[in-house]
């Protein structure tokens, strides 16, 4: 009874003979209890048939066994033990009885069964979970881990995991550092599949000795996906920042020079290392507007650089190309052999050199399908290299600078509206206001006439009255003027009356009239002596000839000759009428017959409204012709109108 195993004497059928106190203790049985059944009355039923069999051989061939078995307690809890059974018997050798040691293993058994449970658990997780000797390699590996890594166990075992999986030797060298201070590591690693990607795993290392062993216990996920994820939002949301800041800066100022610089300001470091823009000039030539970079030094030597390597106007890459083609360029690494065909000559390839080019893109700036210039991003010391998705920043970039320009020049455009309808006011009554001087001026003289003498010359009457007559007629012509030009604002078409014209002697009797207001000038008449006739509006022509014969004479200051002609050609009548006066810039002269548009070179030296021309053009085209201008500053202009002629009838 003083035993610390549990002792049990059984007969040959089981029963039990005699058993010790901690054989009591084990099944949670009195003795009395016990004496009364059989070995098989308190066995697990599941241990039964092989606890028989063990018996039977013992009983047939003496055959010691030892067990491990449950026995049921009379609360149904089992109890493991250990049991070693052999067979006694008497001074003749036959059997007695059959004598049972047992001790109690139910806590090992405990232990092993979660132990395989957590094997069984890491073995079916989702997450790659393996265990590697500092020294020998890979011990386990379980069925995540040949998920996401692409290797069976039996690939896996016995390789050194950092080698298998391409660990950098950086980041082996920070967790071993780690797991050597405190025993476990959290982090993310660069792992290579099988297959060869790269994937980002999110690890926990744990250094676990046992045995003079020490093993690194080491559980991972994969979080590429996650990552790209997190990257691409975070690109997003930079570039929403950049857009709207850009918005900002783009919309601070209506001058687009200095909110293109401002933008190139911006892009440097968010965008690029460099930043350049280049707008086309009047000439059709790219100009350097701005250049940004952090370091000031540089965008000196840069613009050393321009001047002393002018852009080759002909140049298969760059922003000349760009503007010519109308397409961006995204070169996303620059090769030494990209820098070596650009270079001029060896000095040429060191400074270009020097700069640490590394990639660039290049974006067209559209206004009204015109491109206007190019915005180029340049990446240098920052090592980055740019792609799609940087491009497609660039072309955004490029489309809010377009806006910008345009409403800069709309704007523009509207303020010269503004002071074109100023000064056209301005011009009008100081037309209007001439006549109505030279109006009040001659009836005066009537009146002084009349006290004076009591009556008035016939023949001074006659001249007083026509030069009434004649200012009233300018006035007429000025109210038409403005009348036609109101038509014009509201998409009206002129109204016209229609009759067979003879515009040889409608332009002889306008040259006579012009003639006679003039003694500075001479005007030239060449025209046929046959008839041109068609069906047009005889005061509209008469307008359109006062307006050209009247500029001819008005911006020809110093005299000289005005050539008229008039001449038939392929079914048309075309008059021409030649001065040699101040001419029109070459820039002013797509504008000439737009509304309240002058010359530069004539606004505040020579009065005018700027409405003529642009209701002549009019006038001409409803009759079906055309009205153009060849001029040259300082050498004259020539002012060309062609009608249609009415078809000769059968008759004729």
């Amino acid at each position: 009874n003083q035993a610390t195993v549990g002792i049990a004497q059984r007969d040959l059928t089981g029963r039990y003979l005699l058993v010790n106190d901690r054989f009591c203790e084990l099944v949670g049985r009195s003795r009395d209890e016990l004496l009364q059944l059989k070995d098989l009355d308190i066995t697990h039923p599941d241990d039964r048939a092989h606890n028989t069999q063990l018996l039977a051989r013992l009983l047939e061939r003496g055959e010691v066994y030892t067990i491990e078995k449950r026995y049921v307690c009379p609360d149904g809890s089992p109890v493991w033990v250990n049991s070693s059974v052999s067979l006694i018997r008497d001074a003749g050798g036959a059997p007695r009885y059959v004598l049972g040691v047992s001790i109690d293993v139910t806590d090992r058994r405990r232990a092993e069964q979660a132990l395989r449970l957590r094997s069984n658990l890491i073995e079916a997780a989702h997450e790659a979970i393996f265990a590697w000797e500092t020294h020998d390699g890979i011990t386990f590996w379980n069925r995540g881990a040949e998920e996401l890594y692409g290797y069976t166990a039996a690939e896996a075992l016995g390789r050194r995991s950092h080698e298998l999986l391409g660990t950098s030797p950086e980041q082996v060298a920070a967790f071993m550092a780690a797991l050597e201070k405190d025993g476990r590591w959290e982090g993310e690693l660069s792992h290579v599949t099988r297959d060869g990607r790269r994937i980002t795993v999110e690890s926990r290392l744990a250094l676990v000795n046992g045995d003079g062993r020490r093993h690194v216990l080491e559980a991972t996920r994969d979080v590429t996906e996650q990552r790209r994820a997190e990257a691409a939002l975070r690109a997003s949301e930079a570039r929403s920042a950049i857009l709207a800041e850009a918005s900002r800066v783009l919309g601070s100022s209506l001058d687009y020079e200095t909110t293109l610089a401002n933008l190139a300001l911006l892009a440097v470091p968010l965008v690029a290392d460099w930043c350049t823009v280049d707008l086309l000039d009047e000439r059709g030539e790219l100009r350097r507007l701005s250049v940004a970079h952090a370091d000031p030094e540089k965008v000196r030597l840069a613009d050393e650089l321009r001047r002393r390597y002018p852009p080759d106007p002909n140049a298969a890459t760059g922003p000349v190309q760009v503007v010519r083609s109308g397409k961006p360029e995204l070169v996303p690494e620059i090769l030494e052999t990209l820098v070596e065909r650009g270079a001029r000559d060896a000095e040429h390839l060191a400074l270009l050199r020097g700069l640490g080019l590394r990639s660039y893109m290049v974006v067209p700036v559209w206004v009204r399908d015109q491109v206007l210039g190019a915005i180029s991003f340049v990446a240098a010391e920052s090592g980055r290299r740019f792609g799609p998705d940087d491009l497609a920043v660039a072309e955004e970039l490029a489309r809010r600078a377009a806006v910008a320009i345009e409403n800069a020049r709309l704007y523009q455009q509207a303020q010269e509206a503004i002071r074109l309808r100023d000064d056209f006011f301005a011009a009008a009554s100081h037309d209007l206001k001439n006549p109505l001087a030279s109006i009040r001026g001659n009836a005066q003289v009537l009146l002084r006439t009349l006290d004076r003498t009591g009556g008035v010359p016939p023949q001074r009457l006659t001249s007083t009255l026509t030069n009434v007559v004649g200012s009233i007629d300018q006035m007429t012509r000025l109210i038409d003027d403005l009348l036609d030009v109101a038509r014009l604002r509201l998409g009206e078409s002129l109204p016209l009356d229609r009759v067979a014209t003879d515009l040889v002697a409608l332009t002889r009797r306008a040259v006579a009239a012009q003639q006679a207001a003039t003694d500075h000038h001479q005007l030239a008449l060449r025209m046929p002596e046959a008839e041109l006739v068609g069906e047009w509006d005889v005061a509209r022509l008469e307008r359109v000839l006062g307006n050209l014969l009247s500029n001819a004479i008005k911006y020809s200051p110093n005299g000289g000759e005005i050539a008229v002609s008039v001449r038939a050609e392929a079914g048309q009548a075309v008059l021409t009428v030649q001065d040699r006066g101040i001419g029109i810039p070459p820039a002013d002269q797509p504008r000439v017959f737009e509304r309240f548009e002058r010359a530069r070179n004539a606004v505040g030296r020579i009065g005018g409204s700027g409405i003529g021309l642009a209701t002549s053009k009019q006038i001409i085209e409803q009759h079906g012709g055309t009205i153009a201008i060849e001029s040259r500053e300082g050498q004259g202009s020539t002012f060309t109108v062609r009608l249609p002629l009415t078809p000769p009838s059968p008759m004729e």
